[in-house]
């Protein structure tokens, strides 16, 4: 069988012993997304293996041309911009605190938000923090 097509013979098919299969066969796809680290299966067992070959061929296609363009996954990860807001808001309340456990200092919190504004935000606020 190809790889990434899943086979199901029916529970009365002989193909189980040593004579050949007397059954219609079912077929599945299935191809693996490395930017979300999980297998996707076609739509569902059809008995055209064509259908399944051809939705196989499309769905590996878009993974490859999203993968070549930077796009990841939908949802996969926080924009850094989202990310640094939750972090700034917990270390101003105090929910974040430093390596001493004690609460960031104004003036530390002050030159974190200079630091961003200044040179991180236009280059680095849009990307996603899992790339």
């Amino acid at each position: 069988m190809a790889e990434g097509i899943q086979e199901r013979h029916t529970k009365a098919c002989r193909e189980s012993g040593n004579s050949r299969c007397n059954c219609k066969r079912s077929y599945r796809a299935v191809v693996y997304d490395r930017r979300t680290r999980k297998h996707e299966y076609g739509p569902g067992w059809q008995q055209d293996k064509a259908a399944v070959v051809k939705w196989r061929t499309q769905a590996l296609r878009e993974i490859d041309s999203q993968t070549a363009a930077g796009i990841d996954a939908p949802g996969n990860s926080p924009l850094l911009k989202d990310a640094w807001a939750d972090w700034i808001a917990g270390a101003e309340s105090g929910a974040i605190s430093n390596n001493s456990g004690r609460r960031y200092k104004a003036s530390t919190l002050d030159s974190y938000k200079s630091a961003w504004t200044k040179h991180l935000e236009d280059e680095f606020g849009e990307r996603r923090l899992a790339t």
